[in-house]
């Protein structure tokens, strides 16, 4: 906002209200139908444990050094003609 980026402001703000549609439905989901009588978890796939697993890494990275996906991030919002400084 102090920059004027005034336009990047109003999508966080759009990407924000669509998030929270989101989380509310899962929330619902969670706490206020009744719960499916499962014996047990399911089972995953090879398949899925890997992305899982790769999903995890990631996130353990980028908590580790979070310093290049702002890099990264900082880069590609540079690059917008009118959102840059």
């Amino acid at each position: 906002m102090d920059r004027g980026l005034f336009a990047l402001a109003i999508i966080g703000v759009l990407n924000s209200l669509v998030s929270i549609g989101y989380y509310l439905k899962v929330v619902y989901i969670m706490y206020m139908r009744d719960p499916i009588d499962a014996e047990r978890a399911p089972r995953l796939d090879v398949a899925d444990g890997l992305a899982l697993g790769l999903c995890a890494a990631v996130i353990f990275a980028l908590g580790i050094f979070p310093s290049k996906l702002w890099d990264l991030a900082r880069g590609a919002a540079d690059s917008f003609p009118f959102f840059g400084p």
